[in-house]
């Protein structure tokens, strides 16, 4: 049971991911930002990685509707800015 002890539900995958899509927003640092603004809507989750993990959840940039153009191997996202 979630903090609280109040169980949230959440919109279908298909429904958040448009009304996000909306927004415009082009990094998961852009999605945490607006997500604690005080602007998101109770139905729609903070950790969407999370809550739809098996319900259509693919990608940040597919939640957020941008495409990723920067592919680094997973050693260099280790090294931070250095690779």
């Amino acid at each position: 049971m979630p903090r609280g002890g109040v169980k949230r539900v959440f919109l279908p995958f298909q429904k958040a991911r448009a009304i996000v899509l909306k927004l415009g927003l082009k990094s998961v640092k852009e999605w945490k930002e607006w997500s604690k603004s005080g602007e998101r809507p109770t139905n729609i989750p903070s950790h969407p990685d999370r809550v739809y993990r098996d319900k259509g959840w693919v990608s940040w940039p597919h939640w957020l509707g941008y495409e990723c153009n920067r592919k680094r191997k997973r050693t260099d996202i280790s090294k931070g800015s250095e690779g």
